[in-house]
Parts: structure tokens; sequence; C-alpha cells
């Protein structure tokens, strides 16, 4: 049977190796690898076009310019010049959860609930709406060990690990902005069990407080990462810090992700007695929700990675690397990182607030953002119909009450984000934590009760060892008596005998004195 033969002679040029169908069956192929978030490779490409080859008839391989049924680089370049709509591109590496994360309907839920907080809340100014992310710095993250680096040509590329490399401290550091573009009280988690003072040259102490911001609050930890009793203090303090602001606005916003330390229901029953409203951002977005991770952090690890490797050109093996060089130099990064520049348009591009829409900006999500696009013939018409349940959802959707599931570690699973100072959530935080509390307290009257059982058991054994031990005594005891009684009555027997020979010997005696006198 002939197959329908269709050649492009519209194009200039020498025709194409494959046929018009033939291509654009390859073409779907790739791009259908490209929608799962696995794009091909150039070599890939390759790949492919052979094992389509492979499946034609052994009469079309032969007349295929092909060696070996598979194609040059030439087929390639030419493939992607006739397809203008592809292109080879430098892949941009995203997680698989956050490429799942970032759908039409996650995205649009946030921003619906965003635009519906601030309408609920009379939210109407940049001062208030906060943003609090935290990011761990250690001193090991200077240059890796594969980093080319300068070294005489005909020598061996070797270096030495100096110990300077060796005992690295590591830190994390919380800060929290608001939209206006103000740096509040940030928290840094230093490593240890309680605060570390050493002697100066002029004989006072001096902390590792003294080298970070002034106004920043220090806990300390092992490991040094921020927890749900060091969340719930910084909470406490940060109700203090905005005493003013929430006399004056009433309400204020506080956005954050859903990491487990973040949901604490004790911390956020003080913030919502407070009037201080929390939004959780959708699980797995903080690249495209989180403004600090955005706008602040990437500069400010470079500027802290570039700190330090300034500091690894003069080190030697006698240098020191302790935490107090680790919060100098954080200090010197946050001054040049945490800034108005970067934390207003960071608000900006993460669709939080706009200063002059005074609003959420849900257009700043563009169509290659979303990546999740399942149900949709392309990313464009998964953008589109993002805008259109953006639109929707803030009409027709209530996404004041969250329905956010608690996971078994009593944290809340924010997949499309949650409004965590609801009542929906707080009873469900509240019903966890009674309920883990009542898990607790059943562990702890099982082993209660195991202790006792293995109590009763250890006197038991220790009765039954003392009364085998006082056994044993008693039988010694007898066996002595009777050893004794047997020697005795052996002794006496002798004597007896002893005594009886004696009066025979009398009696003998007695009878020759008799004869002889008569």
């Amino acid at each position: 049977m002939k197959r329908s033969v269709t050649f492009n002679d519209e194009r200039c040029g020498r025709k194409p190796v494959l046929f018009t169908e033939e291509e654009q069956t390859i073409k779907k192929a790739a791009l259908e690898f490209s929608r799962n978030g696995t794009p091909l490779s150039r070599e890939c490409l390759k790949d492919l076009v052979q094992m389509f080859v492979n499946s034609l008839p052994l009469s079309h391989q032969n007349a295929l310019p092909f060696k070996d049924t598979r194609t040059g680089d030439s087929f390639v370049r030419n493939f992607l010049n006739r397809h203008k709509e592809r292109s080879l591109k430098r892949r941009a590496n995203l997680e698989k959860p956050r490429a799942d994360a970032m759908s039409p309907v996650t995205m649009a839920e946030h921003f619906a609930r965003l635009h519906q907080v601030y309408r609920e809340y009379k939210i109407t100014s940049a001062q208030q709406i906060f943003n609090l992310d935290e990011s761990g710095f250690s001193m090991r993250t200077v240059h890796r060990s594969r980093t080319k680096a300068v070294f005489e040509r005909t020598a061996r590329s070797n270096s030495k690990e100096l110990k300077w490399s060796k005992n690295a401290e590591h830190a994390t550091i919380m800060p929290v902005v608001s939209a206006d573009g103000r740096v509040w009280c940030p928290v840094a988690i230093l490593p240890g069990k309680r605060s570390k003072y050493r002697i100066r040259a002029d004989g006072k102490k001096e902390t590792p407080s003294c080298y970070l911001p002034s106004n920043a609050y220090t806990s300390y930890r092992d490991p040094a990462g921020v927890d749900g009793a060091i969340f719930y203090d910084w909470a406490q303090k940060f109700v203090t810090e905005t005493t003013h602001l929430r006399q004056k606005h009433k309400n204020i916003v506080l956005t954050f992700d859903g990491y487990g330390a973040h949901v604490s229901l004790r911390a956020l029953k003080v913030l919502k007695e407070n009037n201080i409203v929390v939004v959780g951002l959708p699980a797995h977005t903080s690249h495209r929700t989180q403004v600090l991770d955005y706008s602040v952090f990437s500069s400010f690890k470079t500027f802290f990675r570039s700190t330090l490797n300034r500091r690894a050109i003069g080190a030697t093996n006698e240098c020191r690397n302790d935490i107090y060089t680790l919060c100098e130099m954080l200090h010197e990064a946050y001054k040049r990182s945490v800034t108005y520049n970067n934390i207003v348009s960071g608000f900006k591009a993460c669709g939080i607030w706009c200063p002059t829409r005074k609003d959420i900006v849900p257009e700043v999500i563009n169509a290659s953002d979303i990546t999740n696009w399942q149900g949709y013939e392309s990313q464009a018409a998964a953008h589109r119909g993002y805008q259109e349940l953006v639109d929707k959802f803030k009409r027709s959707k209530n996404l004041l009450v969250s329905d956010g599931e608690v996971l078994n570690s009593g944290t809340i699973n924010t997949t499309s984000g949650a409004l965590l100072t609801s009542e929906d959530v707080l009873e469900a935080l509240q019903a966890r934590s009674d309920h883990r509390a009542a898990e607790e307290q059943a562990r702890n009257s099982r082993a209660e009760e195991a202790c006792q059982r293995r109590a009763i058991r250890i006197a038991q054994a220790e009765a039954t060892a003392r009364e085998k031990e006082l056994a044993a005594q008693r039988k010694a005891a007898h066996d002595r008596w009777l050893s004794q009684r047997s020697s005795r009555q052996r002794q006496l027997d002798e004597n007896r005998i002893a005594r009886r020979q004696l009066a025979k010997m009398k009696v003998a005696a007695m009878s020759s004195v008799s004869i002889v006198a008569e």
C-alpha cells in the first residue's frame, strides 16, 4: 500500500529529507516532551528521529541520507529553521513539586484570596502588608572545589584545604519587610545552646549579636534553624513592634510560606488576637510568590559569598573561623541586599502589592510561569485560563474560609495557600493539637503502666531471688548442723567405747589384785 506523500514545495532551497507528515509527527512528539517538563536536547532529538526512522519501512530507510539511520547536526539545524515555533533554549531547571504547583487554579486562588483579604480587612496602604522568610548561611559557601582557578600551565592543579574551611559555622537569618520598603527587626538563629561571649582587649565582653544589625533578635539553637518556640517568641515581639501601626490601621497582613515552624498554633493565636491577618503562600511557589526569596535572598547570598571569598584570599592555616566572623559578614551582606528598592520591587514583582493600583498584580504571572498546564492545549491557553479564573474567583468563590488539610505533623497543607488566622484553620490546628496531646497522654500512660509492670516484675524477681538465697542459707545451715551432729555422735561413741575399755581394764586389774592377795 502506497503512502500519501506531500512535499513542502512552498519552501525555498533543498527539500526536507522526511515528508511533511513525518516531520509533523516528530514535531508533535518533541512538543509533548516539552509539555511534560522533560524537553529534548539536541542529542535526544536525534535519538527520537532515529527511533522514528527505524519504524519506517526498510525501503524508505535505505532512501534516507542518514548514517545508520541517525541524523546529524545539519538535520537538527534545518528542522528548527523550518519550524520557527521551536527553538533550543538553556534549561531553567525547576523541581518537580514546584513545576506541578504553578498551575492556573493554584495561582488564581492565591491572588483572588489576597484581593478578598484586602477588601475584607480594609488594607489600603503599603504599610499594612508584611512578608517574612528565613535562609541559612554557612562559612562553607566559599568557591566550590570544582570551580576553575588560576594555576601554572605546566603544573598540577592541586590545592590544599585549610583548617579555616573545616570548622564552618552555620546560621539562619529571618528578615521581616513591609511593602513600603521598611525593614523590621530580623531574627538571627546562631548555633549553640546558650549565648556566647568573648573578652575584648579592653576587658569588656562582646557577644556575636554585637556584629549583627542593631535591631536584630538573637536566638541560639542546635541546629541553627527556626522552630516553633523561636517563631512564637518572634510573634510576641512583632506584636509589640507593630503596636503603633495597628492603632493607626487596625489590621495588617503578614504573608509567609507554609514552613512547619511558621504554622504554630500558639503563634497564630497571638497574631490573630492582635489583628494580624496571616496569609499562607501556596506550597512550592516561593520562587514566584515569596518576596524575600524572589528579590532579596539572591543578592544576599551573592554579597555574602563575595565577602567570604574575599576573606578566603588572605586566609592562612592559623586564621580563625568563628561565629563572630560569620555574623560580621552577614551584617555586611544584609545592609547591601535588604534595601528599599529590592523590597518594593519584590512586592510588585510577586504581585502582592502595587503602589499605584493599591491592590494585587496578577498580571505579573507570565505564560512561561505556568509550568503545570494539564487540561490546556498550550501554555498560552493555560495563561488565558488563569486570568479568567482570577476574575471568576474574585467574584464567586469565598477564599476567606480556608480548607487547608492538617497533616500528621500538626501543620497545614497550603497547596493553594490558606488564610491561616481563619477560624477553620485554628480549629483544625487546635483539634489536631488536642488529638496529639491525647495521643501523647495515652503514650505516657502506656509507658507508665509498662514501667509499673516492669517494676513489679523486677520486685517479684528480687523477691524470688531473695527466697532462693534464704533457702540456700537454711539448707547450708541445716547441712552444717547435720555434719556437726554426726561429728558429736562419733565423739560420744568414741568416749563411750573408751569408758567401757577403761571399766574393763579396772575390772581386770581388781581381779588380778584379788588373786595375788589370796
